[in-house]
């Protein structure tokens, strides 16, 4: 095929590099769009379900176990809605601006969690999950494209590692020293300056570029601190009835879950820096186990967060 000059969008062979790599951080970004939705109606469907479902003479919301699933439902929809806006916003204001390092994080981050999220609804709903009739059914057999289309999760977390330009550019992307300073002396505090100091050493490493572990164990710690750092700029933002006690609440479900998830992947980085690693390791052990903050977290959701939601005495 001949393409005569006056037809060519830009330099010749340069397509790919001006267009299509921008074209995929929208992608991703607009496919992820997709599966706040479907985390959405599935949290309302869980919720209304389980308080409806009677086993053992009373509701099976009543259940830790239940709570439990649809808390991190919650705070991983939160957090993922969360960073959905952070990209989009960034596109919209410099449409420009290359960001791939935010855009794959919120690939690997959301897709990921609402396979998790999907699995945990078909739990909730035992049997009856399996059924095609039910929408959780539909929502876990099509959530797996979002680990695939636009560049699969691996990809994702070459990508990431890779866009990493130091410290500094990074600690920019998403400023909560404000809020940081004021945990500094708390559990909290001391597991964000792990996973500060662990991304600095790291990623001064010429190591981890050698070997995919390592790679995809630096992804894993990029992507967990961005996540933590924009849910605690949130804290200092004002959302309707979502008031910040209400996210204190909930972000201390996301950090002992989300730091759980993701704390395999970054352990191989052990080699690297040994002393950083079991510094994070440490700090983990030192947050409270968020049970008091799930019960909490339902009875707001019970008490009619989710407007087209009503329930029973």
């Amino acid at each position: 095929m001949y393409v005569p000059d006056e037809n060519l969008l830009g330099p010749l062979h340069s397509g790919f590099l001006r267009i299509g790599k921008a074209t995929l951080e929208w992608e991703r970004t607009v496919l992820l769009a997709a599966l706040m939705g479907g985390m959405e109606n599935i949290l309302e469907n869980c919720i209304r379900y389980s308080w409806q479902r009677q086993q053992f003479g009373k509701s099976i919301l009543n259940f830790f176990a239940i709570k439990e699933k649809i808390a991190r439902i919650w705070v991983y929809l939160c957090a993922a809605r969360r960073m959905t806006y952070f990209v989009a916003r960034k596109k919209d204001f410099e449409p420009n601006v290359s960001l791939p390092m935010e855009s794959s994080i919120l690939k690997v981050f959301a897709s990921e969690v609402s396979e998790e999220v999907a699995s945990d609804a078909v739990q909730i709903y035992g049997g009856m999950g399996y059924m095609r009739e039910v929408s959780v059914s539909r929502f876990y057999r099509d959530v797996k494209l979002g680990t695939i289309g636009g560049g699969t999760s691996e990809i994702q977390r070459s990508i990431i590692s890779a866009s990493y330009g130091g410290y500094e550019p990074y600690r920019k992307i998403i400023q909560s020293e404000l809020i940081e300073d004021k945990i500094k002396e708390t559990p909290i505090g001391e597991l964000m300056r792990s996973l500060g100091v662990l991304i600095q050493t790291v990623g001064e490493n010429p190591e981890r570029k050698k070997r995919q572990v390592f790679e995809f164990g630096f992804a894993d710690l990029l992507t967990l601190t961005t996540i933590l750092k924009l849910s605690l700029w949130d804290l200092t933002r004002t959302n309707g009835h979502y008031e910040t006690n209400d996210k204190e609440r909930d972000f201390n479900i996301l950090i002992y879950y989300l730091t759980a998830r993701y704390i395999r992947g970054i352990a191989y980085l052990k080699e690297l820096n040994e002393d950083g690693v079991s510094k994070l390791l440490k700090a983990f052990g030192k947050l409270n186990a968020p049970e008091k903050e799930i019960e909490e977290s339902i009875e707001y959701l019970k008490s009619g967060i989710l407007d087209n939601i009503t329930f029973g005495k």
